[in-house]
């Protein structure tokens, strides 16, 4: 039992020496676009050992994070290093493709969709894929790169290209000054990828540092269970079990007083539903209530106007003619009679 228990701690604190140690680049404070270019430059470095199997997967590493970081001109860069890698080791398709016209012809369509102006890296890319179609013989793709190429150098003829091609054409002053500007943006980029070099450096000397204070924790622990006793154990065993348990009872706890929660909850909306059905029930009794007052207070309001207009007509009938009352009634005025003799009684 005891050497179970040592064994445990000791993996556990190696995992836990392991997972700092290995921290991954990502959680560095790196900027993608440093990143990537380190991993470029560290691409071409491989490449020129000669080592085209991890060049080509350091190009393929900078390529995916410039992709996520939508940097195209490294994007293109890191394709065109990925191109020249695979065909050095001359990586073919199920078809017999080389793969690294696939990367050639990406990292081009990259430079032409965005319009980039990186003149040797498509010059480079053009030549690779001019070599590649008079290789396979691919007569109409040997024109379209013939004639790119002649646009980025009008004075040079195609020919067959080495696998990194270094013009030796003269130029012009634009020319010279272009290149400085090139040489100079190439220097800062240096410079950028020494510092982050150095900064990785220096975390990297922390995070042995750090590892080697772990393991020195872990020999410390390992010392410790080995002069632990089987009482010390049993004991440590006992705590353990008791604190588990004390656990579980908070965690019953908690979920007692959560249930009771819920079924206050319940109990407190039915009696809610109940007290609005009651409210509801009680307004449409007030409503139907006084819908039967009002119209028992109308039908008698409407028998004593049928009295009062009965009085009035035998009123009428009383003092007047038949005849003249129904005019009066239907008129409101009665139309004179002439007579040529009446007699008047009082």
């Amino acid at each position: 039992m005891k050497q179970i228990y040592i064994f445990a701690g000791i993996f556990f604190l190696s995992f836990c020496a392991q997972a700092y140690a290995q921290q991954p680049e990502s959680s560095q404070e790196l900027t993608s676009e440093v990143h990537a270019a380190r991993l470029i430059a560290l691409s071409q470095q491989l490449f020129d050992m000669g080592k085209h199997d991890k060049s080509a997967q350091k190009a393929v590493e900078a390529e995916e994070i410039a992709r996520k970081a939508n940097l195209h001109g490294l994007r293109a860069e890191a394709l065109y290093r990925e191109g020249m890698a695979l065909f050095r080791q001359d990586k073919r398709s199920l078809f017999g493709k080389n793969k690294s016209r696939t990367k050639f012809e990406q990292s081009l369509k990259i430079m032409e969709d965005h319009r980039l102006n990186m003149p040797d890296v498509r010059l480079a890319t053009l030549e690779m894929l001019y070599q590649q179609a008079a290789a396979d013989k691919r007569s109409s793709d040997m024109i379209r790169y013939e004639r790119d190429i002649a646009a980025l150098r009008p004075t040079t003829a195609p020919q067959t290209y080495a696998h990194t091609p270094k013009p030796d054409v003269k130029r012009d002053g634009a020319d010279l000054s272009r290149l400085e500007n090139e040489k100079e943006a190439l220097s800062v980029r240096l410079q950028q990828q020494l510092a982050a070099q150095t900064q990785l450096s220096s975390q990297s000397a922390d995070l042995k540092k750090k590892s080697a204070e772990l393991m020195a924790q872990l020999k410390v622990k390992e010392a410790a269970l080995d002069q632990m006793t089987e009482a010390q154990i049993k004991a440590e065993l006992i705590l353990m079990q008791q604190n588990k348990l004390l656990d579980s009872l908070a965690f019953k706890a908690g979920l007692d007083s959560v249930n009771l929660i819920n079924k206050e909850l319940i109990i407190t909306e039915a009696k809610t539903s109940r007290n609005f059905s009651y409210a509801v029930a009680a307004a449409l009794l007030l409503l139907l209530g006084g819908s039967i007052f009002s119209f028992v207070k109308s039908r008698q309001y409407n028998r004593e106007i049928k009295k009062e207009q009965e009085r009035s007509e035998n009123l009428l009938l009383n003092i007047l003619p038949a005849l003249v009352a129904k005019e009066l009634k239907k008129q409101g005025f009665a139309n004179p009679t002439y007579h040529d003799s009446v007699a008047v009684l009082f």
